[in-house]
């Protein structure tokens, strides 16, 4: 295999490996490793799954050829990335600003990454090209449906975790309702990005 000559790009794909390592350590030693693998490993499966029908299915960006590690045409970092980000938002809401309230919790834990994005991660992967948006638009080549999707994409992620963990406590009964919950959320979330795009546009 020939890997691509070392460059920004890898250095901000293995920040994503190094956070996702980290904030899985972290929650292991707080709570456990079974509850951080709770956490980490399906919000991992659905920051892919946002991203593999964000290409799929709205054709609005593409990821060039320069990461190190994909999986159908999605790089891994960028699904790291997303897990690490959920997990700062709800961290923050719940842990720091002891949010009670469910739909608050939901809400402001996707606002934080929301403007982490807005304020650091698109202006870095427009100058890097860590992607390519097909439309030049809104805010350094994003759309307002990207920062929508985010919006979505964490509020529905955290509602599954919060909802699944009040409910169940047997371990298996949370492995088996997290799984199901993933792929109904994927669902939902999907039939609001369509229909945003088709009410609204990419704007």
């Amino acid at each position: 295999m020939v890997f691509p000559q070392f460059s920004l790009v890898h250095i901000f794909e293995f920040f994503w490996y190094f956070a996702f390592i980290s904030g899985l350590y972290f929650l292991a030693r707080k709570n456990g490793i079974f509850e951080s693998a709770l956490f980490f490993l399906p919000a991992l499966v659905w920051g892919y799954f946002v991203e593999y029908f964000g290409l799929k299915l709205y054709n609005l960006y593409y990821y060039p050829d320069h990461y190190l590690f994909y999986f159908e045409g999605v790089p891994i970092s960028i699904a790291a990335g997303w897990a690490v980000l959920a997990f700062f938002g709800y961290y923050v809401t719940t842990n720091k600003l002891h949010v009670a309230k469910k739909v608050n919790i939901y809400s402001e834990s996707a606002i934080f990454p929301t403007i982490v994005d807005f304020l650091i991660i698109e202006p870095l992967a427009f100058f890097l090209r860590l992607w390519v948006w097909v439309q030049n638009d809104f805010w350094f080549g994003a759309p307002l449906f990207n920062f929508v999707g985010w919006l979505f994409a964490i509020s529905i992620y955290v509602a599954i975790y919060n909802g699944v963990t009040t409910t169940y406590k047997d371990k298996l009964q949370r492995v088996t309702a997290i799984t199901i919950a993933i792929f109904l959320g994927m669902v939902l979330l999907q039939i609001v990005g369509l229909g945003f795009i088709h009410f609204f546009g990419a704007i």
